[in-house]
């Protein structure tokens, strides 16, 4: 009987011991995940470029939230046991006790301030069907100055049809009925090849010279085949191309654009026409900033062109004229001053419509008439971080500035939805129609996002959430625009969801709820599908409306469209309103200054 006891009372210690292991081994886990989760906080944004950086920081962001069971499991391990060295020393826990809670959404950055109810957001047909009517499809034909074998033909082809990108009408200039001056916007890197259009004095002042010396002669414009009658919202990865009527076809000005092997499968879309003139460059978004500002990171952007002609020579690339690590040394070896830049362009198209068909009759005064209402609904409504005094047509405080006021009462610093649409590219060079928004994002119980609420409750635009590489020291190197050395980038980037349209989307434009444009789309996780619009993407700011410091280097304030009021953006030098300005010194061609953003003149 002795016996038993003892035995009962050895199987109660151990198994005290054990609970006590349990407790101290779950407090232990408990705590572990809340480090990570602080860490991980610091770094909570995604990069907007197609880069290996964005890898990096999201397999950080997984390696954070998902600690290795193993690693955790040898770490409890280790732990000194003090109920080994004192069976009877025990943790008594109150009966009330709690386990400590803690946050995994940021709800505060998905919320509206009170003050945000005074505001009416648009109908989403209404701002879709303004989307679609100022939104096309474009390829650029350029004129090589040096020309390449084709396979099968006896001469040097002198013609190249860059790839498929997406146009925005921003802006117009009316000469007479049929006379118009479209100015479309998209990203820089669409319009990479849109160098040596201006006059050749003109352009060397304005830096826009490529020294390749390729030059924009032609155009091809497209739309889907036929208008969606709703806007409708599919499951996440619908393919937007099986329904045939969202499939574009194109209207353009060389015949080299109706031929699949210059041009890929679009051609077999493809009309030709004498409507167009040849595209001319307006804006290129570079060195657009006093140059006095940009020198502090001149000596960042060299040391990376320095490490990345480094890593180059390991790597075979292609037998021509401007390879990547050609352009860097090139300008590393004249010293030159490296441009910082941001992806948004503005180029000019002449357009006469007595020498267009109906439907591209149709496709222009469309555009134009959706620019009228988008421009009218914004003078007449009240919208937030807008002062109708300064700007009728776009925002005058950007989300960035907002969210980094003190006692701010006044400004939005997120936008609830956004609204996207474009036309991405499909295998063969194709492109289909797509807009963002899939049925997921009313969903009341799904999270896509980490840190964020169900997605019916995340918002598109959260606060805080954005990307910017001058103030930590990350800028790269880029070559992708007039075969010219870029530190990329200038400003910041805002993070979007819901919204991943995949390359060929790239140029769209961006729309808050309240129908106010915001941006331009232009960047896509490198691990995206095609049709996964729950993916991560982002698009570029047309303004930062405050200067931004770290206390040793500053981002100077800008505004894209409109930098020429010097008491606001003092360092800005460049702007789509002020190269109109440089570019027509004397109004256009009949003396006339007004364009529909400007109707009292440049």
């Amino acid at each position: 009987m002795q016996k038993k006891k003892k035995k009962k009372v050895k199987i109660k210690k151990k198994k005290l011991e054990i609970d006590m292991k349990k407790i101290k081994n779950f407090l232990f886990l408990a705590i572990i995940p809340a480090f990570f989760f602080l860490i991980s906080c610091k770094n909570d944004k995604v990069s907007e470029k197609q880069i290996s950086n964005e890898i990096k920081e999201t397999k950080k962001e997984e390696k954070n939230e998902n600690i290795d069971s193993k690693t955790q499991k040898k770490q409890v391990e280790v732990l000194p046991d003090k109920s080994q060295a004192n069976p009877n020393n025990s943790l008594q826990l109150p009966d009330v006790f709690q386990l400590p809670q803690f946050a995994t959404k940021n709800l505060k950055a998905n919320e509206y301030p009170l003050f945000a109810k005074k505001y009416k957001a648009v109908d989403p047909q209404i701002l879709y069907k303004e989307l679609y009517d100022r939104t096309f499809s474009v390829k650029f034909g350029i004129t090589l100055a040096k020309g390449v074998k084709l396979y099968g033909e006896p001469e040097e082809n002198k013609f190249l049809a860059t790839e498929n990108g997406t146009i925005w009408l921003l802006d117009y200039h009316k000469k007479d009925e049929n006379n118009y001056k479209l100015f479309f916007a998209t990203n820089l890197h669409v319009a990479s090849h849109l160098s040596n259009t201006l006059d050749e004095n003109l352009g060397k002042k304005l830096n826009y010279e490529d020294p390749s010396k390729d030059k924009a002669t032609s155009i091809s414009l497209g739309k889907s085949i036929q208008a969606p009658q709703i806007f409708a919202s599919h499951n996440n990865n619908y393919d937007f191309s099986t329904n045939k009527n969202n499939q574009a076809k194109f209207y353009a000005s060389d015949e080299n654009f109706t031929n699949a092997n210059r041009s890929g499968l679009s051609a077999n879309s493809t009309i030709k026409t004498t409507a167009f003139s040849a595209p001319k460059l307006i804006f290129a978004g570079y060195d657009f900033i006093n140059r006095d500002y940009i020198k502090p990171f001149q000596d960042d952007i060299k040391n990376k062109s320095k490490l990345r002609l480094e890593y180059l020579k390991s790597q075979v690339e292609p037998e021509e004229d401007f390879t990547e690590s050609k352009i860097i040394k090139s300008s590393l070896e004249k010293d030159e001053f490296i441009p910082l830049y941001t992806d948004f362009a503005v180029f000019e198209l002449e357009v006469n419509l007595a020498n267009a068909d109906e439907t591209l009759k149709d496709w222009i005064k469309k555009a134009m008439a959706a620019l009228d209402s988008y421009l009218k609904r914004n003078k007449q409504a009240d919208l937030p971080n807008q002062d109708k005094k300064i700007s009728f047509y776009m925002p005058t405080i950007d989300y960035v500035t907002a969210s980094k006021m003190h006692e701010n009462k006044e400004f939005l610093t997120n936008s609830k939805n956004v609204y996207v649409l474009g036309y991405p590219g499909l295998d063969g060079g194709n492109s289909v129609l797509t807009w963002n928004n899939p049925i997921e994002r009313n969903d009341k119980t799904m999270q896509s996002y980490h840190r964020s609420p169900e997605n019916a409750n995340t918002f598109a635009i959260s606060t805080n959430d954005y990307e910017g590489k001058m103030l930590s020291f990350n800028l790269n190197p880029y070559t992708k625009v007039f075969h010219r050395l870029l530190g990329d980038y200038y400003g910041f980037n805002q993070n979007i969801k819901f919204s991943s349209l995949y390359f060929g989307a790239s140029g769209s434009l961006v729309y808050n709820e309240f129908g106010q444009m915001i941006g331009v789309y232009s960047g896509v996780a490198l691990s995206s599908n095609r049709w996964d619009l729950l993916a991560r993407a982002s698009y570029t700011p047309f303004l930062l409306s405050k200067d931004l410091s770290d206390g040793e280097k500053t981002i100077k304030a800008y505004n894209l469209i409109d930098g020429s009021n010097l008491q606001k953006f003092p360092s800005q030098t460049r702007s789509y309103r002020q190269n109109l300005k440089e570019i027509y010194p004397n109004g256009f061609e009949n003396g006339d200054r007004k364009t529909a953003l400007f109707p009292d003149g440049i």
